[in-house]
Protein backbone atom coordinates (compact mmCIF):
# COMPACT_ATOMS: atom_id res chain seq x y z
CA UNK A 1 0.00 0.00 0.00
CA UNK A 2 1.37 3.30 -1.06
CA UNK A 3 1.79 5.90 2.00
CA UNK A 4 -0.99 8.17 2.96
CA UNK A 5 -0.51 11.71 1.20
CA UNK A 6 -2.34 13.07 4.30
CA UNK A 7 0.65 12.37 6.74
CA UNK A 8 3.27 14.96 6.10
CA UNK A 9 6.49 15.56 7.95
CA UNK A 10 7.44 18.94 9.38
CA UNK A 11 10.42 19.92 10.97
CA UNK A 12 11.13 22.52 14.35
CA UNK A 13 14.26 24.03 15.33
CA UNK A 14 14.53 24.49 19.38
CA UNK A 15 17.37 27.25 19.35
CA UNK A 16 17.86 28.05 22.88
CA UNK A 17 20.40 30.89 23.72
CA UNK A 18 21.62 32.83 27.07
CA UNK A 19 18.12 31.18 29.11
CA UNK A 20 15.90 32.46 25.97
CA UNK A 21 14.01 30.26 23.19
CA UNK A 22 13.70 31.57 19.34
CA UNK A 23 9.97 32.12 19.09
CA UNK A 24 7.68 33.44 16.46
CA UNK A 25 3.97 33.66 16.44
CA UNK A 26 2.05 32.37 13.69
CA UNK A 27 0.28 33.98 10.97
CA UNK A 28 -0.28 33.20 7.19
CA UNK A 29 -3.60 32.32 5.51
CA UNK A 30 -6.44 31.73 7.33
CA UNK A 31 -7.45 28.95 5.33
CA UNK A 32 -5.64 25.71 4.54
CA UNK A 33 -2.93 23.64 6.18
CA UNK A 34 -0.97 26.91 6.74
CA UNK A 35 -3.70 28.63 8.93
CA UNK A 36 -3.54 25.73 11.68
CA UNK A 37 -2.39 27.33 14.92
CA UNK A 38 -3.18 30.93 13.41
CA UNK A 39 -1.95 33.74 16.58
CA UNK A 40 -0.26 30.41 17.92
CA UNK A 41 3.38 30.93 19.57
CA UNK A 42 6.07 28.02 17.62
CA UNK A 43 9.60 27.96 17.17
CA UNK A 44 10.63 28.02 13.61
CA UNK A 45 10.15 25.49 11.19
CA UNK A 46 8.14 24.06 8.54
CA UNK A 47 7.88 21.10 5.89
CA UNK A 48 10.46 18.80 5.32
CA UNK A 49 11.53 18.50 1.69
CA UNK A 50 12.03 15.81 -0.70
CA UNK A 51 15.31 14.36 -0.16
CA UNK A 52 16.11 17.05 2.98
CA UNK A 53 17.74 15.94 6.29
CA UNK A 54 15.32 17.35 9.58
CA UNK A 55 18.83 19.43 10.34
CA UNK A 56 19.28 20.48 7.13
CA UNK A 57 15.84 21.55 6.95
CA UNK A 58 15.74 22.72 10.49
CA UNK A 59 18.69 25.65 9.53
CA UNK A 60 17.38 26.37 6.47
CA UNK A 61 14.00 27.18 8.19
CA UNK A 62 15.61 29.69 11.05
CA UNK A 63 17.25 31.26 8.15
CA UNK A 64 14.47 31.81 6.30
CA UNK A 65 11.93 32.59 8.94
CA UNK A 66 14.24 34.86 11.47
CA UNK A 67 17.39 35.50 9.56
CA UNK A 68 19.41 33.89 12.23
CA UNK A 69 22.47 31.15 11.42
CA UNK A 70 21.83 28.01 13.68
CA UNK A 71 23.94 24.84 13.88
CA UNK A 72 21.88 22.04 14.23
CA UNK A 73 23.36 19.09 17.12
CA UNK A 74 20.87 16.74 18.28
CA UNK A 75 17.40 15.34 17.62
CA UNK A 76 14.87 15.87 20.63
CA UNK A 77 12.28 13.51 19.37
CA UNK A 78 9.01 13.86 17.27
CA UNK A 79 4.92 14.25 18.01
CA UNK A 80 2.29 13.68 16.03
CA UNK A 81 -0.74 15.52 15.78
CA UNK A 82 -3.77 15.96 13.77
CA UNK A 83 -4.20 19.22 12.15
CA UNK A 84 -7.73 21.28 11.46
CA UNK A 85 -7.07 20.53 7.67
CA UNK A 86 -7.91 16.61 8.68
CA UNK A 87 -3.71 16.21 7.64
CA UNK A 88 -1.48 13.98 10.42
CA UNK A 89 1.56 15.90 10.76
CA UNK A 90 4.58 14.41 12.58
CA UNK A 91 7.17 16.89 13.91
CA UNK A 92 10.56 16.16 14.17
CA UNK A 93 12.43 18.35 16.88
CA UNK A 94 16.11 19.39 16.28
CA UNK A 95 17.69 21.62 18.88
CA UNK A 96 19.94 23.96 17.24
CA UNK A 97 22.98 25.78 18.60
CA UNK A 98 22.81 30.06 17.94
CA UNK A 99 25.63 30.84 15.58
CA UNK A 100 24.97 34.12 15.04
CA UNK A 101 22.60 37.23 13.33
CA UNK A 102 19.48 39.42 14.71
CA UNK A 103 16.34 37.48 14.87
CA UNK A 104 13.27 39.40 13.14
CA UNK A 105 10.28 38.55 11.35
CA UNK A 106 11.90 37.45 7.46
CA UNK A 107 8.37 36.35 6.52
CA UNK A 108 5.60 38.67 7.86
CA UNK A 109 3.38 36.80 5.31
CA UNK A 110 3.55 33.50 7.49
CA UNK A 111 4.35 35.39 10.87
CA UNK A 112 2.87 38.19 12.91
CA UNK A 113 5.97 38.49 15.30
CA UNK A 114 9.52 36.84 16.11
CA UNK A 115 11.28 37.02 19.22
CA UNK A 116 13.53 35.61 21.76
CA UNK A 117 11.51 34.56 25.03
CA UNK A 118 12.35 33.16 28.60
CA UNK A 119 11.44 29.65 29.03
CA UNK A 120 9.74 30.23 32.12
CA UNK A 121 6.90 32.23 29.87
CA UNK A 122 6.18 29.14 27.47
CA UNK A 123 3.59 27.50 30.06
CA UNK A 124 1.34 30.99 29.66
CA UNK A 125 1.58 31.16 26.56
CA UNK A 126 -0.96 29.39 23.38
CA UNK A 127 1.28 27.25 21.94
CA UNK A 128 0.92 25.79 18.12
CA UNK A 129 0.00 22.31 18.59
CA UNK A 130 3.02 20.32 17.73
CA UNK A 131 5.16 22.39 20.27
CA UNK A 132 2.27 22.36 23.13
CA UNK A 133 2.83 18.70 22.44
CA UNK A 134 6.52 18.57 22.70
CA UNK A 135 7.13 21.17 26.19
CA UNK A 136 4.38 19.44 28.12
CA UNK A 137 6.35 15.97 27.78
CA UNK A 138 7.59 15.60 31.15
CA UNK A 139 11.34 13.60 29.56
CA UNK A 140 11.93 16.58 26.71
Amino acid sequence: MPPDPKVVTGVAAIVDHMGELLMLQRGGPKLGLASDGYGTWSVPGGWLEHGEFAHDAARRECEEETGLTVRPVADLGYTVNLSASGFTIVTLFVRCQYMGGIAFNAEPDKALEVRWMAKELLSELDLFAPLDTWWRRPLR
